[in-house]
């Protein structure tokens, strides 16, 4: 299980964790703009960044992130 958690702030903060979360929020943002436009899901488009969302999903802070990057929780399907 991972001990991922998300940073309060960027004291501390590996700049990869950074700019991951940065990458998540966009995506985040444009996933829920498609579906609110009745186009598809999108796909994920980075390995990294695919990983960092699944190893922050249980993390404590993750709905409110993903509510103030997609407007709404943002949840993701299982890897296989």
């Amino acid at each position: 299980m991972s001990t991922t958690t998300l940073p309060t702030n960027d004291t501390g903060t590996e700049p990869a964790v950074c700019d991951g979360l940065v990458e998540l929020g966009r995506f985040l943002a444009l996933a829920a703009a498609r579906l609110d436009a009745g186009l598809g899901a999108a796909e994920m488009f980075s390995p990294a960044v695919d990983a960092l969302w699944h190893d922050l999903l249980e993390a404590p802070g993750y709905a409110e992130f993903s509510t103030a990057a997609a407007g709404r929780p943002a949840s993701c399907c299982v890897r296989p």
